[in-house]
């Protein structure tokens, strides 16, 4: 299920690039308040060895 993961890496890839192009200083706290704002994603139902199944969705980060 590599699309899943690469789906969720190349989303939270572009939050993180527009982040980046504000070059405010504080990156680490922007990125951080997008995580907790559920603008990133993750994936849920992991297997045992954390790779995407069928049954794993994304997920917004805060829920």
């Amino acid at each position: 299920m590599h699309s899943k993961e690469k789906e969720m890496d190349l989303f939270n890839n572009t939050v993180g690039r527009n982040v980046g192009i504000t070059n405010n200083e504080n990156l680490r706290q922007l990125i951080l308040d997008k995580l907790n704002n559920g603008e990133l994603r993750y994936l849920s139902s992991l297997t045992s060895n954390c790779l995407a199944s069928h049954e794993s969705l994304l997920i917004n980060t805060n829920q």
